[in-house]
């Protein structure tokens, strides 16, 4: 970190830094995944002086069902990444995992599960960086009504 431009792995870094700042704030990620991202915002505004129009905490639906939150970064701003494509974040992916999943039938009362899991938690990323090809960002739906960075 220190430079003008922010690296994926300074994306992954600052993600562990807000993961655990929330989670010793919360107790816990799962369904703090709009803290994470804000935390994550925090330290990439605080690093590299981000104005507003380069990045926004997005709501998102994981495969259709299931409330989230993601990171949306303006690809200019991250090395490595084509300038006219977003840049998405998830720095808290790993909370759909079979640990935490609860069908939607059975969530009536539960905050502490998800309806949507993919896999045992040693399967999945904590933190997910995501380019504009990347298969994985079918597995998320941005509502209508958001408009893009670019």
């Amino acid at each position: 970190m220190g430079s003008d431009t922010v690296t994926e792995s300074d994306l992954l870094e600052l993600g562990q830094i807000a993961r655990e700042n929330v989670r010793t704030t919360h107790g816990r990620i799962i369904h703090n995944c709009w803290y994470v991202v804000n935390e994550l915002q925090d330290l990439l505004v605080d690093q590299y002086e981000l104005n507003t129009e380069q990045y926004a905490n997005r709501h998102v639906l994981v495969n259709g069902e299931h409330k989230h939150h993601i990171l949306v970064i303006h690809g200019s701003l991250v090395d490595g990444f084509h300038p006219q494509n977003e840049v998405w974040v998830d720095p808290s992916f790993d909370q759909f995992c079979d640990e935490n999943y609860v069908s939607a039938e059975d969530k009536t009362g539960v905050h502490d599960n998800v309806t949507v899991t993919f896999c045992s938690r040693d399967e999945l990323d904590d933190i997910r960086v995501l380019r504009a090809d990347d298969d994985r960002r079918t597995q998320y739906t941005i509502p209508t009504g958001y408009k893009t960075l670019l």
